[in-house]
């Protein structure tokens, strides 16, 4: 019996140790964190854009109930994929700025057309997120004004 207890106590520390050395090797290697936060930055996009999110996949549905990883989504790297999200963009923050005369919104739209413009997907990707950021915390407020 002691050597049972033994051992499940040596995994759970075996199990720590790991997972201690994993988070210190993220922080260490800023190339994974740049994958993890640009995985992250597309979980958030694809949820803008309606995609049910369920942990890291992306659920179709469906008859055959499809899903696929986040790691897929490149919104980051393909103009065809981000561009979807620029027109629901424009679509959800253009009537902010108009009628309810919301300087922030205009500013997100300013800043995510001047780079496409200057033909800059990682600028316009970072701009998309934070434009997503800041609706998923204001739209609320926003929309009582």
């Amino acid at each position: 019996m002691l050597n049972k207890e033994l051992s499940v106590e040596t995994d759970a520390q075996s199990s720590t140790e790991a997972y201690n050395s994993t988070s210190a090797s993220v922080e260490a290697n800023p190339l994974l964190s740049a994958v993890l936060s640009v995985e992250e930055d597309n979980k958030l996009i694809a949820g803008f854009m309606g995609k049910k999110i369920q942990n890291d996949w992306v659920i179709l549905g469906g008859k055959y109930n499809s899903q696929y990883h986040i790691s897929v989504l490149k919104y980051q790297s393909d103009w065809n994929d981000l561009m979807s999200v620029v027109e629901k963009i424009n679509k959800t923050l253009e009537p902010l700025t108009v009628s309810l005369q919301v300087t922030t919104a205009g500013v997100f739209l300013t800043k995510i057309h001047n780079a496409i413009c200057e033909v800059d997907i990682k600028l316009a990707h970072s701009e998309i997120v934070s434009a997503i950021k800041w609706y998923n915390d204001n739209a609320v407020s926003v929309g009582s004004r």
